[in-house]
């Protein structure tokens, strides 16, 4: 079972960017403590994946999911999804800055937007120390939805093209508005007034 939800959502994430996937392994866990174990840090109950640098994911197993975790069984194929799109944007991308775009970009792939979170400012969510006071996985996919509706898909791998793996939030900001053509700080103040 395991495997064809791992087919599929290679599938959806080939799909979304029209490009193969690269190879990547997967490892399957069934306890919490193997999870501390790869983060090396207590893990709070949302947390059921992880992908590493070697285009490696960990991931609870489907059958112990909801056991080990705040996620219904359902969630495990969405969450399956973004952590390929994790590997797909780091390999192709070298992606990790701005965290908001990282997330919301997996979150779009993985049609995981749709169901949550709500309009949050995204602005102070760029770097690890900014992202980790403020979490806002829900907010960031639905902000790139935003963008993808307004300006298509294809600029928003534009963007990608163009941002560098540790890219600067001022830097940043310049390659936005060259890219879509408005300000990042006003669009996402428009954005949030929607």
């Amino acid at each position: 079972m395991e495997e064809e939800l791992i087919e599929k959502a290679s599938k959806q994430v080939s799909s979304f960017f029209n490009d193969e996937v690269p190879e990547f392994k997967i490892s399957f866990l069934k306890t919490r403590e193997e999870m501390d174990k790869i983060w090396k840090r207590p893990t709070p109950a949302w947390v059921v994946a992880k992908t590493g640098n070697d285009n490696d994911i960990s991931i609870f197993e489907e059958d112990v999911f909801e056991r080990v975790s705040h996620h219904p069984k359902e969630d495990f194929p969405k969450v399956l999804a973004h952590e390929i799109t994790h590997i797909y944007t780091k390999s192709k991308f070298n992606l990790t800055f701005p965290m908001w775009l990282n997330e919301g970009i997996a979150y779009v792939v993985a049609d995981q937007d749709k169901k949550t979170g709500e309009k949050k400012d995204i602005r102070q969510a760029h770097t690890f120390e900014e992202w980790n006071k403020n979490p806002v996985y829900g907010a960031s996919g639905k902000f790139v939805r935003y963008l993808i509706e307004k300006f298509g898909k294809e600029k928003l791998i534009d963007l990608l093209k163009e941002i560098k793996e540790n890219e600067k939030k001022e830097t940043f900001k310049a390659k936005f508005k060259q890219t879509f053509g408005e300000d990042f700080d006003s669009l996402v103040g428009s954005w949030l007034n929607l």
